[in-house]
């Protein structure tokens, strides 16, 4: 699924990996790979997704605040039935948010708004 429409999807990554890298205070500073993809962002993120709920709850919690994610999808997401799924869902919903943010920055940039 695209959720980026005004943007090609290599103009994205950059930026993407490197919101995440600030906003996500992620410990080393390449803990995201340099992707030629969103999909291996993604399965990048639901490790490191997983890895904090496990260890480091509050430090999760406190990072999707930081990329303001929606109360509400969260919500339905940390609920959902299959708790398996959870961190994938979470990374979707944090990979939509930076895509929003930098499709929003480039928008102004360009004079668009």
């Amino acid at each position: 699924m695209r959720l980026f429409c005004f943007m090609e999807e290599d103009k994205i990554i950059k930026p993407l990996i490197e919101n995440l890298e600030k906003q996500f205070a992620l410990e080393s500073p390449r803990a995201l790979p340099s992707a030629p993809s969103i999909a291996i962002i993604k399965e990048a993120l639901v490790k490191k997704i997983t890895e904090l709920m496990a260890n480091d709850y509050q430090k999760f919690l406190n990072g999707l605040y930081m990329l303001d994610i929606n109360e509400d999808k969260l919500t339905g997401a940390l609920y959902t039935k299959n708790k398996q799924d959870v961190p994938s869902l979470i990374a979707d919903l944090i990979i939509e948010r930076q895509i929003q943010k930098v499709t929003t920055r480039q928008m102004y940039k360009n004079g668009l708004f």
